[in-house]
């Protein structure tokens, strides 16, 4: 059953109807704007706290909070976050252009994002999914050391994966180079069309 929905929001993604498509548009859009007022306001509130512990003046009680200070800043404006939201609705209705395995050796960091949600990694492994599993998060037993409790977590959202047991993570290139001893260049020839 989860595989059946997964294969068809997949479906749903490599030919998006009209309304997904304005739908993507749209929220990329707002999504834009969004990452544009949080940067205009971490600028702010950064210049604010440098302006506040000129480095002349107090130095050492500056250099002790600004590693702090920054990172709050940075969660409390998740711009990097908002960006990766923008990514994915901007696939929908502005896909990067198809690979072909003449060009694997040379994929733009947009078709290799496309690379790493073209294979579920759930379909490159004879899994046995523990009953717990969800839609978005698949668990199963480790294909890489044993053990007897499932801690070996697929997450279907970002196609990625992460073993709680042996702490051995990635996406689904990861995942080929470590079950098949693979080098990137040969697990991306893998993942490539062959026509």
């Amino acid at each position: 059953m989860i595989r059946e929905i997964r294969d068809h929001v997949f479906e749903l993604k490599q030919n998006p109807p009209p309304f997904l498509i304005e739908m993507a548009r749209d929220n990329y859009n707002y999504l834009q704007t969004q990452i544009k007022m949080h940067k205009d306001n971490l600028n702010k509130e950064t210049r604010a706290f440098y302006d506040y512990f000129p480095i002349k003046h107090s130095p050492t009680l500056r250099k002790l909070l600004e590693k702090d200070v920054l990172s709050h800043l940075e969660e409390t404006f998740p711009i990097k976050e908002l960006e990766a939201k923008a990514r994915m609705w901007q696939r929908i209705f502005a896909p990067p252009p198809p690979i072909s395995s003449t060009s694997a050796q040379h994929l733009s960091p947009a078709q290799l994002d496309q690379l790493k949600m073209s294979r579920p990694i759930e379909d490159l492994y004879e899994f046995t999914f523990h009953q717990t599993s969800t839609l978005t998060r698949l668990k199963a037993p480790c294909p890489f050391h044993e053990e007897q409790d499932p801690s070996f977590v697929i997450y279907t959202q970002n196609n990625s994966f992460y073993c709680y047991g042996c702490n051995k993570g990635g996406d689904v290139i990861t995942f080929l180079m470590l079950l098949h001893n693979m080098t990137f260049k040969e697990a991306i020839n893998a993942l490539c069309p062959t026509h």
